[in-house]
């Protein structure tokens, strides 16, 4: 609280609207004038795909048998993360303040910045262990098919070939489509690979709305399957912690940039 009000007491006073309209364009500046006003909405676009607000729910439930699972990955306590309401001026606001060269927020009163340790706070992640990485070449279908959906019958995966064309393409899977197939609760009796695969699905989940969100807004890379999958008893100790500040770390370097075109 104290940052955010530090944040709008500092922030610039909006100039005055001038008291008189500019002079019109003559007939010989109208062609000179074309291209600066393309380019200017060329650069008001790439602004809002990069300064737009990208807020997901969570939807995927866990219970106790999950919540086991997750503990063993490392991804338990951002599970209990509550859906925020983000303001957007403020947020812009923020990347004004930004620094990539530091990665710091330049205030008038001092920098002040993101850290592993508000990571581990906030999160709960480990900020110690292996680098986050996976391999990001597919195909990825059968990948999907193997370690999320939660069905044996393969007849039944083919069939659903036709209404999964927009939902599963190339390496990105539609968060929605996460959801509402895999994100089923298992049933009291399930088996121990029906609960991995329903885990993955969580895993996933929170891989593409709290800690690795991208300008896709929707989706989730399929190559973050690469993390989860196989035995989940043996997922190594990754660094989840230091991939989400790389991550957030990214954004705001690409959101500042683009806001001082």
């Amino acid at each position: 609280m104290r940052l955010v009000l530090l944040v709008l007491h500092h922030l610039p006073p909006k100039h005055p609207p001038p008291k008189h309209p500019p002079p019109s364009l003559g007939q010989k500046d109208v062609g000179v004038a074309q291209p600066v006003r393309a380019r200017k909405m060329l650069i008001e676009n790439e602004r809002e795909k990069h300064l737009e607000m990208r807020s997901h729910k969570r939807t995927i439930k866990v219970d106790d048998r999950i919540e086991g699972r997750l503990i063993k990955l490392g991804l338990s306590h951002i599970t209990k993360v509550k859906h925020v309401n983000v303001d957007m001026p403020l947020l812009k606001a923020m990347v004004e303040f930004w620094r990539p060269e530091t990665h710091t927020f330049h205030f008038p009163v001092g920098e002040m910045t993101v850290s592993l340790q508000d990571v581990a706070f906030l999160y709960g992640l480990r900020s110690t262990g292996i680098p986050v990485r996976s391999n990001t070449r597919g195909p990825w279908e059968e990948k999907i098919r193997a370690n999320l959906y939660p069905h044996e019958d393969l007849g039944e995966w083919h069939r659903e070939r036709s209404s999964r064309e927009g939902d599963v393409v190339g390496n990105n899977i539609k968060l929605k489509w996460l959801q509402q197939n895999c994100g089923v609760a298992p049933q009291p009796n399930a088996t121990g690979e029906e609960l991995d695969r329903y885990t993955r699905a969580v895993a996933l989940e929170l891989f593409g709305t709290l800690m690795f969100p991208d300008i896709s807004q929707n989706s989730v890379p399929a190559y973050y399957l690469e993390l989860v999958s196989d035995n989940l008893n043996e997922v190594p100790d990754f660094n989840w912690g230091g991939a989400t500040l790389a991550c957030l770390y990214r954004a705001l370097d690409r959101a500042s940039i683009v806001s001082r075109l």
